[in-house]
Order: structure tokens, then C-alpha cells, then sequence
């Protein structure tokens, strides 16, 4: 399990620095990161427009295996209304040490956001 844990934390990083570097010219900046690691390794990356008042996250599902983004506008408390799925992507733990399966996955997440 700790081999594939490092591998997964690797491969969050991959995505999370494609993403931000999709993000940050559109005006969304990094604001929250959050890592249960214990018994699950879940975690989530939060950037948002301050302007747009607008947010998107990454998470990582480690007891479902998928990495979601989603996005949801937030009020004047800076609280999100509603998250709204964009993409899903599952991960088939067998395959994650694989380099073509994961440059897959990544491409299939990043690929999605606009």
C-alpha cells in the first residue's frame, strides 16, 4: 500500500502543477490544500478567482480510486453554494506505476479543464 500511496501523491502533484498552470492566467490562485493521510490518503487542492468569485478543486477519492475536478461559485462568506462535477477520472490501482497509464490519466483530467 505505501508504494502505491507515493505513487498516487506523485501523480496528484502532476496533475495539481498542469492545473495551476492552466488556472493561474485565468485569474485562480491556490487557497485551500487539505491531505488526510491516516487509513484513507484523500486529499483536495482548492484554487479560486476572487474577482469571479469562483472556485475549482482537485480531489483524490483514495477508498474510490478517481480523481475529481468540479467548480462552484461562492457567496460573500467565501462559502462554495454548490460543487458541480466536470471531470471523473477512475484509477485502476494495478496500472498506476505504469507511465503511459498515468500520463493517461492526467492528460484525461487537465485535457478537460477549459
Amino acid at each position: 500500500m505505501k508504494d502505491f500511496q507515493l505513487t498516487i501523491e506523485e501523480l496528484y502533484s502532476k496533475i495539481e502543477n498542469r492545473l495551476s498552470a492552466k488556472l493561474l492566467p485565468q485569474g485562480f490562485l491556490p487557497h485551500a490544500q487539505v491531505s488526510t493521510r491516516g487509513d484513507f490518503g484523500s486529499r483536495y487542492t482548492e484554487w479560486r478567482n476572487e474577482s469571479d468569485k469562483f472556485a475549482v478543486r482537485l480531489t483524490w477519492d483514495a477508498i474510490k480510486s478517481w480523481f475529481l475536478f468540479e467548480e462552484s461559485p461562492y457567496n460573500d462568506a467565501y462559502d462554495p453554494i454548490s460543487w458541480i462535477d466536470i471531470v471523473l477520472v477512475p484509477v485502476d490501482k494495478s496500472k498506476v506505476t505504469d507511465l503511459d497509464y498515468a500520463s493517461s490519466v492526467i492528460d484525461d483530467l487537465v485535457n478537460e479543464v477549459e
